[in-house]
C-alpha cells in the first residue's frame, strides 16, 4: 500500500473516530443546553487533514508549515467549543461532565470528576479564541476570552494524526 493511500486510510480513520466521539456529545438538559461539537464548531480532525486540506504527514515526521497552520486552526476551534461547554455554571454537574467528556484528555477527565459547575464564573465565550504556542504537534495552548476573563487551554494529542484534547482549563489570574 503506498503512504498516500495509508495516509488517506488513516485520515478517513481519524475523521470517523471524530465524527462518533462528536456524535455522543449532546447535552439531555433541556434548561441549559450545551452547544453541541461539531464540525462547523470544532472543525476536521486533529490534524486539520480532510479531503479539501493539506495531508497531514506520518506521525514522527515535522510538520509541514501547511499542516502547523491546520493543526493550530483545528486546535483553537476545539479549544473554544470547550470553553464553551465549560462555562454553563447552570448544568447540572453531570451532563456538564458528560458533554465535556469528548474533548478531554483522560487525565482533564480525572480532574473534573466531581466538579461544581456551578462554581465557574464564566458563562459566556466573549471573542475569538487565540492560538499561544509555536509548537502545535503534540500540545498547544490556546487563551479564550470569556464574561469572567481569559482562560487558557491546554490541548495535547498523543501524535500529530490524534485528535485535540483539553488537558486543563486555567481560569484568569490562575499562574
Amino acid at each position: 500500500m503506498s503512504r498516500q493511500v495509508r495516509r488517506a486510510v488513516l485520515v478517513l480513520v481519524v475523521a470517523a473516530t471524530v465524527a462518533a466521539a462528536i456524535s455522543g456529545c449532546v447535552a439531555t438538559d433541556t434548561t441549559a443546553s450545551a452547544p453541541q461539537l461539531s464540525p462547523s464548531t470544532t472543525g476536521t480532525p486533529a490534524s486539520g487533514a480532510t479531503a479539501t486540506s493539506t495531508p497531514i504527514q506520518d506521525a514522527g515526521m515535522p510538520l509541514t508549515e501547511a499542516e502547523l497552520a491546520d493543526a493550530r486552526s483545528s486546535g483553537v476551534r476545539i479549544a473554544e467549543a470547550a470553553v464553551r461547554l465549560y462555562a454553563r455554571p447552570a448544568v447540572p454537574a453531570q451532563t456538564w461532565l458528560s458533554a465535556l467528556a469528548p474533548v478531554l484528555t483522560a487525565r482533564a477527565q480525572t480532574a473534573l470528576a466531581g466538579g461544581n459547575p456551578a462554581e465557574i464564573p464564566a458563562t459566556n465565550v466573549t471573542g475569538p479564541a487565540r492560538a499561544e504556542s509555536d509548537e502545535w504537534d503534540t500540545f498547544g495552548t490556546v487563551t479564550v476570552p470569556t464574561d469572567a476573563g481569559d482562560y487558557t487551554v491546554l490541548l495535547a494529542r498523543t501524535d500529530v494524526l490524534a485528535p485535540w484534547r483539553v488537558d486543563r482549563f486555567t481560569p484568569p489570574g490562575a499562574p
